[in-house]
C-alpha cells in the first residue's frame, strides 16, 4: 500500500546538509524522509514493539524522500548522465541535453576536434518525461547570538542559515508493505508539523496533506537487455562485513550474469550526515551514493521495463529508492540527444498560504503591525534578490571588467541615497554621477546605460505603488553590487 502527501512550507525551512555547525552550511534542496519519519516517530511511546519495528526499524514501512511539486507534477533529480555544451544551459531555448551512456568514442572526439566541451547538470530537478526543470533558490539569512546580561549581541558570535523559502510544496510517498499501518501513519503526518533546525524560533512551520497518486510514475520506456538504474534517493549499500561497497548488478536487484558498464555510468558518492533530537546526539554517519546516479547495467537477462524498487539498506528512512528504465533518460532527439527543458518560473512552484482577515480581539495589535512590516520586508527582500539573479544572468559579461573595488564604491553611493531622485543624482547623472566622472568613467562607459534601464524598469513596474517607489532601486542596487563584488573578488583571487 503507498499513501501520498504533500508538503507545504509555511515558513522557511533550515535542513542542513552537514551536522556540523561551525563554518559554511549549505541547505538540502529536499526533505528527507527520515524528517517524516520523525514525526510519526513522537508516537513512538504508545506503539507496540511490533508496530515500532515495523514503522521504524526494519524497513518494512518507506518514508521517501519528498522533491518539488508544481502544478499537479513531481519533479525528481536530475540526472547525473545529462550533460550539456559548456556556456549553455539545459534550458536555454535552443539547448540541447546529450545523454553521456549513450555517447560513443566517434562523438565525443568530433566534440574534441569542434572545440567543444560538455558539462555535467549536477543540480535541479526534471519532470517524469524530462520536459520541464525546476530549481530550488535557498535563502540565507545571517544573524547574531543574543547576550541576555548585556541584552545586545554576542562578540564574534555571527552565524547563518541557508533556509528553503517559505511556499514551497514537495510531494513524497510512504509505502507500507504490511497494509496493516495506513490510519496510523495518516493521523501522524496530516496537519502542521515542525520540521528542521531552530523550530522554537522564525523557521521549520510545515503543513502536510494527503495527496493524489501521481499520474507520472506509470509512464513507459521502451524493454531492453540494457538496463538504466537512476538512484531516486541515495544509496546505502553494504558488504557481508557492514562496510560501505562498491555496488554490484546483483545489489541493484538483478540477477546473476548481470553486470554493471562502469564507462557508461555516473555515479556520485559523499557522506550523509543526520541528528536525532530524541537522543540529542548525530546518527551514524553514512558513505551513500548520491540521488541522481545512474547505473548502465548489461547482459540483462530478465525484459525489465520501466518501474521502481527499493535495494540497499534504511530504507524506511527513504534511502535505497530506484528507478529502473525512466523515460527521462531515452534519447528524443537523435541517437544521444533530448531537446532543452523548459524552466518552470519561480510562481509556478510555489503554493499562496491560506490567510485570513479576522483578528482576535485579544490580538497585540502593534506585535501584529510589526510582524506584518517584517513580513512585507522579508518578501520584498526576496522579490529584489530574483531581480538582481536574473540580471546577473543576463548581463554578467557586459560587466566583465568591473573590479571589485568599482562594485563597492556603486554600492556606497546606493546606501546613502535617500531616494531614487538622490540616487540619479549621485549615479546616472551625467554631470554630477559617478557613472561619468573620473577615472570610473572609462570603467564604466560601456555598461552604464545597462544598469540605468535595469534601475527604470524597476520604477516604472512600482509606479502604482508610491510606498515602495523609493526604495526597490536603492536596494536593488546595493545587493547586486553586494552580489558582483564578491564575484569579482572570487575571480581575482
Amino acid at each position: 500500500m503507498t499513501l501520498h502527501f504533500t508538503c507545504t512550507l509555511m515558513s522557511k525551512v533550515v535542513l542542513s546538509a552537514r551536522a556540523a555547525t561551525e563554518g559554511q552550511v549549505d541547505s538540502l534542496d529536499y526533505l528527507p524522509g527520515a524528517k517524516f519519519m520523525g514525526i510519526v516517530a513522537r508516537q513512538y511511546e504508545s506503539m507496540d514493539d511490533p508496530a515500532r519495528h515495523d514503522l521504524f526499524h526494519n524497513g518494512k514501512v518507506r518514508f521517501g524522500n519528498a522533491y518539488p511539486f508544481a502544478k499537479g507534477v513531481r519533479f525528481y533529480p536530475a540526472p547525473l548522465v545529462y550533460f550539456t555544451k559548456k556556456g549553455s544551459k539545459p534550458t536555454d531555448t535552443d539547448g540541447v541535453i546529450y545523454l553521456d551512456h549513450l555517447l560513443d568514442e566517434t562523438k565525443r572526439k568530433q566534440f574534441s576536434k569542434d572545440g567543444d566541451q560538455l558539462k555535467q547538470v549536477r543540480s535541479g530537478y526534471i519532470d517524469a518525461g524530462g520536459k520541464k526543470s525546476l530549481t530550488i533558490e535557498t535563502d540565507y539569512q545571517l544573524k547574531s547570538a543574543y547576550d541576555a546580561d548585556l541584552r545586545r549581541s554576542k562578540d564574534s558570535q555571527m552565524y547563518g542559515y541557508s533556509s528553503i523559502p517559505r511556499g514551497t510544496v514537495f510531494a513524497f510517498s510512504v509505502e507500507d508493505t504490511t497494509g496493516k499501518y495506513a490510519e496510523k501513519i495518516k493521523k501522524a503526518l496530516v496537519g502542521e508539523h515542525g520540521l528542521g533546525r531552530s523550530r522554537t524560533a522564525e523557521y521549520g512551520r510545515v503543513r502536510i496533506e494527503v495527496a493524489e497518486a501521481p499520474k507520472d510514475t506509470v509512464m513507459q520506456s521502451a524493454v531492453t537487455n540494457v538496463a538504466l538504474v537512476y538512484a531516486l534517493s541515495d544509496l546505502c549499500l553494504y558488504d557481508k562485513f557492514g562496510q560501505p561497497k562498491q555496488p554490484t548488478a546483483e545489489d541493484l536487484g538483478f540477477s546473476a550474469g548481470a553486470k554493471i558498464d562502469w564507462t557508461r555510468t555516473q555515479v556520485r558518492s559523499g557522506e550523509y550526515q543526520s541528528w536525532n533530537t530524541i537522543r540529542w546526539n548525530r546518527n551514524t554517519d553514512r558513505w551513500v551514493i548520491g540521488k541522481g546516479s545512474v547505473f548502465c547495467v548489461e547482459n540483462v537477462q530478465e525484459k525489465v521495463s520501466s518501474q521502481q524498487k527499493w535495494v540497499g539498506s534504511y530504507h524506511q528512512e527513504g534511502f535505497g529508492q530506484i528507478w529502473i528504465n525512466p523515460p527521462f533518460l531515452e534519447a528524443t532527439k537523435g541517437d544521444h540527444q533530448r531537446p532543452g527543458l523548459k524552466k518552470v518560473e519561480d510562481q509556478e512552484k510555489v503554493a499562496p498560504l491560506k490567510t485570513t482577515n479576522i483578528v482576535p480581539e485579544n490580538t497585540n495589535k502593534g506585535l501584529l503591525d510589526l510582524l506584518n512590516r517584517r513580513a512585507a520586508l522579508d518578501n520584498l527582500e526576496n522579490t529584489i534578490y530574483r531581480q538582481v539573479n536574473a540580471f546577473i544572468e543576463k548581463q554578467k559579461a557586459s560587466f566583465s571588467g568591473i573590479s571589485s573595488s568599482q562594485w563597492g564604491t556603486l554600492r556606497s553611493y546606493a546606501s546613502h541615497a535617500a531616494n531614487s531622485t538622490a540616487l540619479h543624482k549621485l549615479i546616472f547623472d551625467e554631470k554630477t554621477g559617478f557613472l561619468h566622472r573620473g577615472q570610473s568613467e572609462k570603467v564604466w562607459r560601456k555598461c552604464r546605460d545597462e544598469l540605468q534601464k535595469a534601475v527604470s524598469q524597476i520604477e516604472d513596474k512600482t509606479k502604482n505603488k508610491p510606498n515602495e517607489k523609493d526604495d526597490r532601486p536603492l536596494l536593488f542596487l546595493q545587493k547586486l553590487a553586494a552580489e558582483m563584488a564578491k564575484r569579482t573578488k572570487n575571480q581575482e583571487a
